[in-house]
């Protein structure tokens, strides 16, 4: 896997494109964290319509401000000269719109019946899977339809060498736990909020931990197949290997409102699981990469509350 990474670094690697990139990035993650941007302006932005393009707009600000600080900097680069890839990112950046305005939420909402007893746990299941309807319905359709010549579903193929990946998730286990005493990171994680629901529906707390965490997992292998599996993967054909460093920037943008040690994690593991990706032509491995940090994290934030509580009232 290490040879993976030199390989694509020394073919990929250059300097005033990837320096330039890396200052428009860390511009906008100060800003956005210095003035809290998605959380008071996005996410107060009404709802309606004119919400999707918004967001929408705030997506492709990143992603095409990428493509061109590359195409201005590296004269070799061409691939965003074709229409079918300006269709492409199109539809791309539609569906990140759409799974940011949380507007498919609102949807849901409008027309599932939710008690008050389980209104709270309810809408945190309807928000995972709604996001994973996003992806899910616009990667298949798209792949239908627009790109009906592709081979494949964007990496769901086989990953060789599996167990480097697993090597990789032993290998974060000690920041994730450093993380998850962050009081940041506390005030985010564990994601799972039983609210009561296992007293509403008379079941025991395992099955309602059971019935979010799937949730949350899953939506996870949507994210790695948008992001890592369509704007990698699929487009490879078109960009080629410079496809990887404007995913990393969406993702990066994609990444605000939550905890900033988290967003900038997601410069680091951006990249390197759209290298991974890049190589193998595979999502798998980050699949599991991904699934595997985020319900550590899950655990790793739990345990650290129960033993603030005890120490706290000890």
């Amino acid at each position: 896997m290490f040879n993976e990474f030199r390989d694509f670094w020394r073919a990929d690697f250059h300097p005033a494109s990837y320096l330039s990139i890396l200052i428009f990035m860390t511009g906008s993650i100060i800003a956005n964290y210095a003035f809290d941007f998605k959380n008071t302006v996005l996410f107060q932005w009404p709802y309606g319509w004119s919400r999707l393009l918004v967001f929408s707009g705030f997506y492709a600000f990143a992603y095409v401000t990428s493509i061109a600080l590359r195409a201005v900097f590296d004269k070799e680069f061409r691939g965003w000269r074709a229409p079918r890839f300006w269709r492409f990112a199109a539809a791309a950046l539609f569906m990140v719109g759409l799974n940011g305005s949380l507007l498919p939420l609102f949807w849901l909402v409008e027309v599932i019946p939710i008690s008050d007893e389980l209104w709270q746990y309810v809408l945190r299941l309807l928000l995972n899977f709604s996001s994973i309807m996003v992806f899910a319905l616009g990667l298949i359709i798209l792949r239908l339809t627009l790109d009906r010549g592709a081979e494949g579903w964007y990496g769901f193929r086989r990953a060789d060498h599996f167990q480097n990946y697993w090597l990789l998730l032993m290998a974060s286990m000690p920041f994730l736990a450093a993380a998850a005493l962050l009081p940041d990171f506390q005030q985010v994680y564990p994601t799972y909020r039983s609210f009561g629901a296992e007293t509403a529906l008379g079941v025991s707390p395992v099955l309602t931990i059971g019935a979010y965490e799937f949730s949350y997992a899953l939506n996870f292998v949507l994210v790695e197949w948008f992001f890592r599996g369509f704007l990698v993967i699929g487009l490879i054909r078109i960009l080629g290997r410079e496809a990887v460093l404007p995913m990393v920037v969406l993702y990066v943008f994609w990444h605000f409102g939550k905890p900033p040690a988290e967003t900038i994690a997601a410069v680091f593991g951006g990249f390197a699981l759209g290298v991974i990706a890049y190589q193998s032509r595979s999502i798998l491995g980050g699949v599991l990469l991904h699934i595997g940090i985020a319900l550590l994290m899950e655990l790793f934030a739990a345990l650290a509350k129960t033993w603030t509580g005890l120490h706290t009232s000890g």
